[in-house]
């Protein structure tokens, strides 16, 4: 197979036109394609190497019930051996029958994460038309939880973090941050990164869309704004390098607390907040909610962001200009 190198110069690259100059680091696609070309290169070759970053979700289960659960929307599709026949399941929280955790035994995970250790292999790849070789390995381990919460499985999740720690792996947790103890937090601090899904500014919201309505939301809410509030509390106290990001889904419910969020998560020392939508696009927001939030991250912009915290741009978010724009008659032909 042939490959034709993409020179990565700025005037002779074609991609440039194609991705956005402005967004930072490794969010830039043109970036990422720099900083991991031997990664692409020896791909598009044909090469199967160890890829950058693994995502493992520890848990089927979840002590939540956030209404746009991106699980009740995946099927799992299981192949029975004995029948010699596809078997899909349910992954829906109110399922009848849960899907088996069998990453939440310490030894599975255990497993797992020596796996992705040991996974290294040198191989070729081709740059400014030579050939070079270089090892590629695993570098970046995220836990997460797209049908359950990773915490769940706290007894086999943290000795895992921990190895991989040691070994020298960039780690990352995605949370809701209900369960995470004293104990959780220690080894955090180690870690690269933590996400908290907090979605909500109040109690009565967060229960509303996180809990079914149920009081004992509210009690969930506090447990996770608490628990988070301490974990950067130790951060600070330790000097740890841990990155603390928050994420808020725009929903029709409670969009607009975003901005009370905001004000929240900053007061904690929250680094990051990230807005997110509902991907199954079940609820997405009413035309007449467009321009609420975009005033709503245009304050947020201009009264909130600063060296400490952060809202990274994104094309699919309204702001007060860009609204503005698109609202505005189109120019009468002459």
């Amino acid at each position: 197979m042939t490959v034709t190198t993409v020179a990565l110069h700025h005037v002779t690259n074609p991609l440039r036109s194609l991705v956005r100059p402005d967004l930072p680091g490794r969010f830039n696609e043109l970036d990422v394609l720099r900083r991991h070309w031997p990664l692409f290169s020896a791909t598009l070759d044909g090469t199967v190497v160890p890829p950058y970053e693994v995502l493992i979700h520890p848990s089927s289960r979840c002590n939540l019930r956030c209404s746009w659960c991106i699980g009740d929307h995946v099927p799992i599709e299981l192949w029975n051996e004995e029948d010699r026949e596809l078997a899909v399941l349910d992954a829906a929280k109110s399922a009848c029958e849960v899907l088996p955790d069998h990453l939440a035994c310490p030894d599975n995970m255990l497993k797992v994460v020596e796996g992705i250790v040991n996974y290294r292999m040198v191989a070729p790849y081709r740059e400014g038309g030579a050939e070079h070789k270089t090892e590629f390995r695993v570098h970046n381990v995220s836990f997460s939880g797209l049908i359950g919460e990773p915490l769940v499985a706290k007894r086999a999740l943290l000795p895992a973090m921990r190895f991989l720690v040691d070994h020298g792996l960039r780690v990352g947790l995605f949370t809701n941050g209900v369960l995470m103890d004293d104990e959780v937090a220690e080894t955090l601090l180690h870690i690269g990164y933590v996400h908290l899904s907090l979605d909500a500014a109040t109690p009565g919201s967060y229960a509303r869309v996180k809990f079914g309505g149920r009081s004992a939301g509210e009690q969930r809410f506090r447990a996770a704004v608490g628990n988070l509030r301490r974990l950067v509390e130790r951060r600070r106290e330790t000097g740890s390098g841990l990155e603390v990001n928050a994420s808020f889904v725009l929903y029709p419910e409670t969009f607009h607390e975003l901005y009370d969020a905001a004000v929240l998560l900053k007061g904690i020392g929250v680094d990051t907040l990230r807005l997110k939508q509902d991907i199954s696009n079940d609820r997405p927001l009413e035309p007449n909610d467009i321009p609420v939030v975009a005033e709503m991250i245009d304050r947020i912009e201009n009264e909130l962001v600063d060296d400490s915290f952060r809202l990274p741009q994104s094309t699919s978010w309204p702001t007060r200009r860009t609204w503005c724009a698109a609202s505005r008659p189109a120019p009468s032909p002459t």
